[in-house]
């Protein structure tokens, strides 16, 4: 095909407007296609991609154009339809566009939110002088940037910006959901469909229009100039909107609907170009942004805002004039996405919710289904039950909320909970979202202020039988109500049963107290008798079981076992005799005494139960026999299996005996653990069939845990037990992860500290290579190096090779021999976390997950952005324990170690335009400024005092003259990471 190139720069007389024509020039190769008004398309053997089609659409007016393509009104001479013809520029290829294949997958899957998208009727490649071009044929749409031209107004077209927003919304929806950037999301590309065009015919339409008309002859220059290539003419574009306006034929608001066009700069996530931008950012929606940087649901409410300018005629950064405008717009998103949003606000960042309710009176009460989704009343005595239950029927009648409670807590105590203004702050994630696989539940909450009060609290529970009846007349009114949390002390109303029998009977009720008066089914009071019949019973908590109750104990989950159908969920507080200690290996007769049935009952329950919680009293101890031979048994059933107590040295059982088991939470033995004791474990963990989530506390740090790294699993949560003078922290399976555990999303870990060196550094490298990782807990390990017994203490510990002096090489004056001062050092550098360093750490994981995401090696592999970290110096002064070091250097390093210790939490900015920001924030601040001011005080021998500042000033020199200030412990910052290996 003949290269006409050469002649572009010829002159033409007779160009017309430049906001109506388009440039002639570009009728050129590869370019644009000559058209003439009354042209029927395809031209007789012109269509190369269907031979035999044969002309069909016949060309009335030009409607748009661009730099690469230009818009016709056609009528379909086969349908008998107007239709608009976008051709295409040309090519050297003659096959079809992907932009096609866009439009046609659209047409093929008809799923709520397709309708939004332009319907595609035809497709076709022709050829033409200028290359092969693609022609597709849809329907006839007027595009938003025309409705904005002119100062128009959308009051004029009798329908409201939001009214749009909405309609563009679900349009965005439906393309992320089937992997769709649009690329160019802007008001060209957006518009309203209008087939009231065909309720005129061609010569209602022409006679209308012909007067409008503008042409413009081209009349080239060079007479060498190959005129097949340009038209005779060029057509200026024609208002369809002006026409239809004219005629009263625009869609009114309850009958238009939006389409979203043009998908020349298309995208697949994750391969999404950098340059597919054409706008600056400023005034794109989120969909500008690459597909693994956008959230679904926040992209859906930064594209409403960031295109509001272009529907309204208004920029959303005058927040004070505009902010009811934007809460009209928001308000009026498709309610099915605001649902979606409240719900993500609710599970992430409940304050916003409440700043999305306080919005609008419909955002009210879209939001009001979760803000009122959990009721929780403390029940301490009766005077603040009724005080409680008349607030909460105030707001629930006035609100209409009563239809939205789904959890009614009544809770007899908490000692840490704040007063707030309004309850729903107050409420922890699994109070207000109920993952029954989670590892915290509501039990975990409740155990320890239950535990306080019933072994000495000073409270009282005094609330008589008519407290009780202003909270069963509020009961009656939540006719809905799934479930029930009863975490008092004492027995559960017989008057709130009985409501929950008339009214709600398929309330699943949690009893944490659950306690029966006689062993005997016929000894049992009748309220006792009716509670352990009750289809509602779901959850029974054996919380205050203690060994002299154990028979009883016993009788009542057999009872209830009997008796009580729906149980599901069983948690078990064990509170044995004083004087077991872990790990001894004469505990074959401690399982066989009669304190243990409490346990061995479980036999009862384990083909029926999904959850199963064992927990232990701080100053005693499960025997190991009964945790292997009941508790790690056969629970066909069971999905949670959490066991808080030290599992012994015996051999576990097969992973073939837990085929529903998707939790997994264990605590490690804490004497020795035997080398077959941890193979086994592993084994055991690694081949269940379908375990996500494992929790294991107490691991021996000198044990590798990558035989036990399970390829299934989701969330990983892995604590070693540190001993002073111990074993270093062994972490190999650190590296192993990302091949090992590639689905990981949550992850609770320890690392070692070196300084920041080059090791330390490859070990957050090897986080970032986790492709779904987002939440992340670190526990930075200080801990210093493990010396010799006692028996040889005279031998010193080794010179380390970083040590930078020969004062580091020396040993301690006072207290910390046969350590040597630089080990004292150390200890320090590796326990200083400020928040640079944190910010240092969170960057290089995400380096990691940047160079990643660029390799060709997984191009399938979603890679999730890390969304928080968590993390902390731990065991800095977990020096050997030894004789000597009960001495003054040793407590003014503790005491130093107070002045440095912070737990930082960074979080990445949750808006799809801010998504590079991290947060850095300090928690428990207040504490620690306490445990600070009580270190500083007094007491501390003068020379230890001495010898660690000492150290301080040789870490940090600005101290030395900050200490003349009073204000020396000031004065420090962490030691940088060595980048220079991942800077080459």
């Amino acid at each position: 095909m003949p290269n006409h190139d050469d002649h572009s720069d010829d002159f033409f007389p007779y160009a017309g407007r430049e906001e109506i024509f388009e440039d002639v020039h570009n009728y050129r190769h590869r370019v644009l296609h000559p058209v003439l008004l009354g042209d029927i398309l395809p031209r007789p053997s012109t269509c190369v991609s269907q031979p035999e089609k044969m002309p069909r659409y016949r060309i009335q007016l030009k409607i748009g154009f661009g730099a690469f393509s230009v818009v016709w009104l056609a009528f379909d001479l086969e349908r008998k339809r107007f239709v608009s013809i976008k051709i295409c520029q040309g090519s050297d290829d003659m096959q079809p566009t992907t932009e096609a294949a866009v439009l046609q997958h659209v047409k093929d899957n008809p799923t709520p939110g397709s309708e939004n998208i332009i319907r595609l009727h035809d497709a076709f490649v022709i050829r033409g002088p200028n290359g092969y071009h693609n022609c597709l044929v849809t329907e006839v749409v007027v595009s938003l940037a025309e409705l904005g031209a002119d100062g128009r107004r959308y009051d004029d077209l009798l329908y409201s910006p939001s009214s749009v927003i909405g309609q563009l919304v679900r349009g965005f929806v439906y393309l992320h959901g089937q992997g769709i950037a649009h690329g160019d999301p802007t008001p060209s590309n957006i518009g309203i469909a209008i087939p009231q065009i065909n309720h005129f015919t061609e010569e209602e339409l022409l006679d209308e229009l012909a007067c409008e008309l503008e042409l413009h002859a081209i009349i080239p220059v060079k007479p060498s100039f190959p005129v097949d290539t340009v038209p005779r003419y060029l057509v200026g574009c024609t208002s369809l909107l002006d026409f239809l306006l004219r005629k009263k034929s625009f869609a009114s608001n309850s009958s238009f609907k939006v389409k979203i066009f043009d998908f020349g700069r298309w995208s697949h996530p994750p391969h999404v170009s950098a340059s597919l931008g054409c706008h600056l950012r400023a005034i794109k929606g989120s969909d500008w942004l690459p597909m693994e940087q956008r959230s679904q649901t926040y992209g859906l409410w930064h594209v409403s805002s960031s295109d509001f300018k272009h529907v309204a005629n208004y920029s959303l950064s005058q927040a004070t004039r505009l902010r009811s405008h934007f809460a009209l717009t928001i308000a009026n998103l498709p309610p099915e996405l605001l649902h979606r949003i409240s719900e993500l606000l609710n599970a992430t960042h409940p304050r916003s919710l409440v700043a999305f309710a306080q919005t609008s009176k419909r955002l009210y009460v879209i939001a009001s289904r979760l803000l009122f989704r959990t009721m929780k009343i403390t029940l301490t005595e009766g005077e603040r039950l009724a005080k409680d239950v008349h607030s909460w029927e105030t707001v629930l009648l006035r609100d209409k909320g009563l239809q939205h409670v789904r959890r009614l807590i009544l809770r007899g105590i908490d000692y840490e909970c704040e007063p707030h203004h309004n309850p729903y702050f107050s409420l922890k994630e699994c109070e207000r979202v109920d993952y029954d696989t989670d590892l915290e539940s509501c039990w975990d909450l409740y155990l320890y202020d239950l535990y306080l009060y019933d072994w000495g609290g000073e409270e009282e529970f005094d609330i008589k039988e008519n407290d009780w009846e202003l909270l069963a007349r509020l009961m009656k009114r939540l006719t809905g109500l799934p479930d029930l949390f009863f975490a008092c002390p004492g027995p559960f109303p017989p008057l709130l049963l009985q409501v929950l029998h008339k009214v709600s009977s398929r309330c699943r009720l949690h009893h944490y107290t659950f306690r029966l008066s006689a062993s005997h089914e016929a000894s049992l009071q009748a309220d006792e008798r009716a509670l352990i019949t009750s289809p509602c019973l779901f959850t029974v908590g054996d919380l205050t079981a203690d060994a002299a109750d154990a028979s009883i104990n016993v009788a009542s989950l057999s009872l209830a076992r009997r008796n009580a159908p729906s149980i599901r969920r069983v948690f078990l507080y064990w509170r044995g005799p004083k004087g077991y200690e872990h790990g001894s290996r004469n505990d074959e007769d401690k399982s066989n005494r009669p304190d243990t049935p409490a346990l061995e009952s479980l036999q009862i329950f384990k083909h029926y139960l999904y959850h199963l919680n064992v927990d232990e009293c701080p100053d005693s101890a499960v025997p190991s026999g009964v945790i292997d031979r009941e508790v790690l048994h056969d629970y066909s059933a069971l999905r949670v299996l959490k066991i808080n107590t030290p599992i012994m040295d015996r051999t576990l059982p097969s992973p073939a005996n837990f085929p529903c088991l998707v939790t997994l939470s264990v605590v490690c033995p804490r004497a020795p653990v035997s080398l077959a004791w941890s193979t086994h474990f592993m084994a055991f963990v690694r081949d269940l069939p379908r375990i996500t989530t494992l929790r294991v506390l107490g691991w021996d740090r000198s044990t590798s845990f990558r035989p036990g790294l399970n390829k299934r699993l989701q969330k990983l949560h892995l604590k070693t037990r540190a001993n002073r003078g111990g074993p270093p922290l062994l972490e190999d399976h650190v590296f192993q992860l990302a091949e090992m555990c590639p689905a990981l999303e949550d992850l609770a870990i320890e690392i070692n500290r070196s300084r920041g060196d080059a090791a330390e550094v490859e070990s957050y490298r090897a986080l970032g290579r986790l492709p779904r990782l987002q939440r992340l807990k670190l526990g930075l390990d200080a801990t210093p190096p493990g010396i010799i017994p006692d028996d040889i203490i005279q031998i010193p510990s080794h010179v380390e090779p970083w040590f930078e002096d020969g004062w580091d090489s020396e040993s301690p004056r006072n207290g910390l021999i046969p350590h040597r001062n630089g080990h004292v050092r150390d200890a320090l550098v590796n326990s200083a976390i400020d928040s640079t360093l944190a910010l240092s750490i969170v960057g290089v994981i995400n380096s990691a997950k940047e160079e990643n995401k660029k390799s060709d090696l997984k191009p399938r592999t979603e890679i999730l952005p890390l969304e928080r970290v968590e993390m902390e110096a731990n065991n800095g002064g977990s020096f050997a324990q030894m004789t000597r070091m009960s001495g003054p250097a040793a407590k003014g390093l503790q005491s130093s170690l107070v002045l440095l210790k912070r737990r930082w939490i960074i979080e990445r900015d949750v808006r799809d335009d801010s998504r590079n920001i991290l947060h850095v924030r300090e928690v428990d601040k207040d504490d620690r400024i306490k445990a600070q001011a009580q270190s500083l005080e007094p007491g501390v021998g003068k020379t230890g005092d001495d010898y660690v500042r000492e150290v301080w000033r040789r870490v940090w020199p600005t101290a030395d003259t900050a200490e003349r200030l009073g204000d020396w412990w000031k004065q420090w910052e962490s030691w940088p990471l060595d980048l220079r290996s991942v800077d080459h």
